[in-house]
C-alpha cells in the first residue's frame, strides 16, 4: 500500500504555487503566461499522483520540504506586491506599504513556525491566521459591496434578505447586473431580469446568512471559512507542513480577490479541510464532515467515489458504505428542506442551469486555446467529465489510501475537470489552490520505513502472524 510521501507533498504545494500565479497573471483569465504556469501545475499535479519516490528523495526532502515552502509564500506574498490585491484597494493610494508591513509580519511567524518549539509554532500559525483576518475585513470594509458589481454577490445579497423574510430564495428572481444577456443561456434573461433563483445548494446560503448576522455583509461567511479551512491545515498533523501549507492557500497571490467578489469557493475549500482533519484525527466524524462538502457545492458530489481513499479499511465496499451512506444522509438532511420548498424552482437554479451556461473562450481552459473568437470549441463539456473521470480512476489506483491522498484525489479530479470546461476562473481554481493545501497539510510521510530501507516498509505493512 502506496503510503504518504514528502515528494507527493513538494508536488502537490508546486502545483498550488502554479495555479495562484496563473489566476495572479489576469484574475484567472486566459493568457498565455497563465496557461504556461497552469500546465506547470497539471504536470505537477499528475506527478504528484502517479510519481513513486525513494528513501533517498524523501530524506533530502526531510530537511529541505519546510525551507521551499518558506521560500513559496514569501515568493506569494512578492506576487501581492505587484498587483493590487483586490480591486476595492484601488481606492488606498498607500496600500503597498501596508502589504509590505503584513508581508515582513507572516514571513516572520513562517519562520518561527520553521524553527521553533511547539508553542512557538502556535504563535506563529495565531499570527498567519490574524493578519489575514486583518487584511480580509479590510477588503470587506473598504466598499459595502464588490466593485464591479457581480452576479454571485447579488445572487447572495438577495437570496439572504428572501430567506430572513420568509421567501424560498430558489423562487426569486434577479435583476442582470451586465449590459447584456450573454453570460447566460438562452432563456434565461427575459425583459432584463434573470430567469431562475439561488443558484448554489442551500447551505451556501445559509453561511451567507451567517456572515450577515455577524459583520452586516455576506462576506465575512468566506472571511470565517478562510481562517477555519487554515486552522484545519495548520492542525491536521503535528508537524511544521501544515502550518506552512496554510500559509501558502491563506496568502496565495488573488486571495482577497477572491473575497473581494464574494465567491463561493471558501466554503468548499473549508468543508473539505474539515473532512481531512477529522478524516487524519476523528475518523468516525468524517463521514458527516463529508457530507457537508458534497452539499455545499453542485460540483462536489463528483468527489464522492475517491471516499474509497478514506473509508475503514480503504479501497473496500464496506468501508465506502461506512464513509458514504452518513456522508449521503448528511447533504440530504442540509439540501432537502430548501429543495422541497419549491421543487421546481430549486432544479432550475441548482441543476438545468449549469447544462445551459455558454461556453466562455475568455476563461482559463484548454478549450480557450482551440478556438477564436466566434467558434465554439470542437468538443463539450463531455470531454471534461471523461478526463476527470480517468483522473479520478488514477487517484483511486496510485494515490495513497490516507486523508492525504484523499485530498490530492479531489484536487487532481478538479484540476482535470476545470481545464478541460466551458468556464473556468478564478473561484473554481482556488477551490484547487486550497484542496493542494490541503493535501500539503495532511501528509504524514512514514518516517522509520524509509530511513530502513523498502524492505522494512514491506515488512512494517504485514499483518501480525497468527
Amino acid at each position: 500500500m502506496r503510503a504518504d510521501s514528502r515528494l507527493t507533498a513538494f508536488l502537490a504545494a508546486l502545483g498550488a504555487v502554479a495555479v495562484g500565479a496563473a489566476v495572479q497573471v489576469a484574475d484567472g483569465y486566459g493568457l498565455p503566461t497563465a496557461f504556461v504556469w497552469l500546465t506547470v501545475a497539471v504536470v505537477a499535479v499528475l506527478l504528484a499522483v502517479v510519481l513513486p519516490t525513494h528513501r533517498t528523495v524523501e530524506a533530502a526532502l526531510a530537511r529541505a520540504l519546510p525551507p521551499m515552502l518558506v521560500v513559496a509564500l514569501a515568493w506569494q506574498l512578492w506576487a501581492m506586491q505587484q498587483r493590487v490585491p483586490a480591486r476595492p484597494f484601488l481606492l488606498v493610494p498607500q496600500w503597498r506599504s501596508t502589504f509590505l508591513l503584513a508581508a515582513v509580519v507572516v514571513v516572520a511567524a513562517a519562520l518561527a513556525i520553521l524553527v521553533g518549539r511547539r508553542i512557538v509554532r502556535n504563535v506563529g500559525v495565531l499570527v498567519l491566521l490574524g493578519t489575514h483576518l486583518a487584511l480580509g475585513i479590510w477588503t470587506i470594509r473598504i466598499l459595502p459591496q464588490p466593485w464591479p458589481m457581480i452576479d454571485v454577490y447579488l445572487f447572495q445579497r438577495d437570496s439572504v434578505a428572501a430567506l430572513l423574510a420568509g421567501v424560498d430564495p430558489y423562487t426569486i428572481t434577479f435583476p442582470n447586473p451586465y449590459p447584456t444577456g450573454a453570460y447566460y443561456g438562452p432563456g434565461m434573461v427575459v425583459d432584463g431580469r434573470l430567469t431562475f433563483g439561488f443558484v448554489y445548494p442551500p447551505l451556501s446560503v445559509f453561511l451567507s446568512v451567517l456572515g450577515t448576522w455577524i459583520g452586516g455583509d455576506l462576506r465575512y461567511a468566506q472571511l470565517g471559512a478562510m481562517t477555519l479551512a487554515a486552522a484545519f491545515m495548520a492542525y491536521t498533523r503535528a508537524g511544521r507542513l501544515g502550518a506552512l501549507a496554510a500559509g501558502l492557500y491563506l496568502f496565495t497571490p488573488r486571495n482577497l480577490f477572491v473575497l473581494e467578489q464574494s465567491w463561493t469557493e471558501p466554503f468548499v475549500v473549508l468543508f473539505l479541510a474539515a473532512t481531512v482533519w477529522c478524516a487524519a484525527r476523528h475518523p468516525r466524524v468524517a463521514p458527516y464532515a463529508l457530507g457537508l462538502f458534497l452539499a455545499v457545492k453542485q460540483y462536489a458530489v463528483l468527489a464522492l467515489p475517491l471516499a474509497l481513499l478514506v473509508g475503514r479499511p480503504p479501497m473496500t465496499f464496506a468501508g465506502f458504505r461506512r464513509t458514504a451512506v452518513p456522508a449521503v444522509v448528511v447533504a440530504a438532511l442540509v439540501t432537502l428542506p430548501l429543495a422541497l420548498w419549491e421543487p421546481a424552482g430549486f432544479l432550475r437554479a441548482v441543476v438545468e442551469l449549469q447544462f445551459y451556461q455558454p461556453f466562455r473562450p475568455e476563461a482559463l481552459s484548454y478549450l480557450g486555446l482551440l478556438t477564436g473568437p466566434d467558434r465554439q470549441p470542437p468538443f463539450g463539456t463531455g470531454v471534461a467529465f471523461g478526463v476527470a473521470a480517468v483522473v479520478m480512476v488514477l487517484a483511486l489506483w496510485r494515490a495513497a489510501r490516507t486523508p492525504a491522498g484523499f485530498a490530492l484525489g479531489v484536487s487532481a479530479l478538479f484540476l482535470a475537470f476545470f481545464v478541460l470546461n466551458k468556464q473556468a476562473f478564478a473561484n473554481y481554481y482556488f477551490f484547487v489552490i486550497g484542496a493542494l493545501c490541503v493535501a500539503v497539510a495532511a501528509a504524514e510521510p512514514a518516517e522509520r520505513a524509509w530511513r530502513t530501507g523498502r524492505r522494512a516498509a514491506r515488512v512494517s505493512a504485514a499483518p501480525p502472524a497468527p
